[in-house]
């Protein structure tokens, strides 16, 4: 747009939403220049958040997050998240009911998806640890490996349904496919 005030007219840069020619990286950016995070919408809606603090991508990803050092990418991902840290959920749903469980991994779609406190899980492949919800020190890695546990510790399950069963075993090793899935 041209801006005219008395006897002066300025054009203003703007973005193209088709494409843009001759930026500068260095001065030319998408995104703010105070210490505020840059957010992403759909239909209006949260799509991402990038921040000094979190980041999120995916429709609803981390809205309801207000701890610190969390990465959420996937629709829903991390979205009940309050004051939990340190955690990375990678897929649809993944740590959806996360309240204040902290340094958790977890990777897949629904995977520790019901876990609301536990810590220190590691959860890999479709609904992986997906009925934790207090447990800690858990490993699963498989399609629903660990899949029923909810508040077992110390369980390392590597083979889909491996342990699956295991609802609140501790210190249980699974490996192998349906290894343990009794």
């Amino acid at each position: 747009p041209v801006i005219c005030c008395f006897f002066y007219c300025a054009t203003l840069a703007q973005w193209s939403l088709t494409g843009n020619a001759g930026t500068n990286p260095s001065t030319h950016f998408v995104g703010t220049t105070d210490n505020q995070g840059l957010r992403f919408r759909i239909n209006n809606g949260h799509a991402g958040l990038l921040s000094n603090d979190n980041t999120y991508f995916g429709r609803a990803a981390g809205i309801n997050a207000t701890g610190f050092g969390n990465s959420a990418f996937g629709v829903e991902a991390l979205n009940t998240s309050n004051t939990s840290n340190y955690n990375t959920a990678l897929g649809w749903r993944s740590l959806y009911y996360n309240t204040s469980g902290y340094l958790n991994t977890a990777t897949g779609s629904a995977a520790m998806i019901m876990n609301t406190t536990g810590n220190h899980n590691t959860a890999t492949a479709y609904y992986a640890l997906g009925d934790n919800r207090t447990g800690t020190h858990n490993t699963g890695c498989g399609f629903q490996a660990l899949g029923f546990a909810y508040s077992g510790n110390s369980n390392t399950a590597v083979g889909a349904f491996a342990a699956g069963s295991n609802s609140e075993g501790n210190s249980v090793v699974a490996v192998g496919i349906h290894a343990l899935n009794w």
